[in-house]
């Protein structure tokens, strides 16, 4: 069965351009979309639709992760110049990243079924 529609934007091309701008570069999923003329939902919508795309674009987003991390590490960290809380809000917002962590308090936790309170009480706190 035919969708009906308006013929997608999209390009085999940009297999290489989400790997090169957002993973290469680290720019956002935002610049990426503006770069090539489209909505940030248009792109999520290809990767719910277009497998290769799909892929590439979930090695893009964790190679944009560790590029922002070897740039705090690497140009950042020992930089006077460098602004730690616009650091800290940028990888927060884009990355999810938290120095706060969830905790546990031992009173409240009953003996029975003690291990899947401790897993729900540490859910996405240990995330790769």
């Amino acid at each position: 069965m035919a969708k009906n529609g308006r013929p997608t934007k999209y390009k085999e091309e940009y297999v290489e351009l989400v790997q090169s701008m957002v993973g290469d570069e680290g720019w956002s999923v935002t610049v990426f979309a503006a770069h090539i003329g489209v909505s940030r939902e248009c792109v999520y919508n290809w990767t719910r639709e277009i497998p290769r795309f799909s892929d590439a674009f979930t090695r893009a987003q964790l190679a944009s992760e560790a590029h922002w991390e070897k740039r705090l590490v690497n140009d950042m960290m020992f930089n006077r110049e460098a602004n730690p809380q616009m650091c800290k809000l940028y990888l927060a917002n884009r990355f999810g990243w938290s120095d706060k962590e969830k905790q546990v308090d031992v009173a409240d936790v009953e003996s029975d079924g003690f291990d899947e309170q401790i897993k729900k009480a540490t859910e996405g706190a240990f995330n790769d």
